[in-house]
């Protein structure tokens, strides 16, 4: 392992430490220095959506985002059809910490998740009924 792995991996680390002692919500660190408290409500690869109660759902810019901490588990739905639940994370730059009670912390490629959140139908979980329906 590289000198500069483990000194993202540290950074990673310092983050999770820092963000586990705010009370129970998620966080966001954008580029520009404003911090976001609320729930993260999903995220693909280009744009997330975070709740927050001063301005309800937002959608922000994957490309705007510094740090992403959960609080609470999240689904995540990886490009190779794998999927993670209830894990809470930790996203800095391109790389992303998942986080379970009961396991090793797992270091991804933030290039390698294709959803978080993901509704249940993309999941297999049921469907999802679209349509039109006129009456005469």
């Amino acid at each position: 392992m590289g000198l500069g792995m483990v000194y993202r991996r540290g950074l990673v680390f310092l983050a999770l430490f820092l963000f586990s002692s705010i009370g129970s919500a998620d966080e966001l660190l954008l580029k520009n220095g404003s911090r976001l408290v609320g729930t993260l409500v999903s995220a693909s690869q280009s744009e997330l959506v975070f709740d927050t109660p001063f301005a309800g759902e937002i959608t922000i810019t994957q490309g705007n985002i510094d740090v992403i901490v959960t609080d609470q588990g999240v689904t995540l739905m990886m490009e190779d059809g794998s999927i993670y639940r209830d894990k809470q994370i930790v996203s800095r730059d391109e790389e992303l910490l998942i986080i379970s009670d009961n396991q090793l912390p797992l270091t991804v490629d933030v290039v390698d998740i294709q959803l978080v959140n993901p509704e249940p139908w993309m999941l297999g979980e049921g469907y999802k009924w679209f349509g039109q329906l006129n009456t005469v």
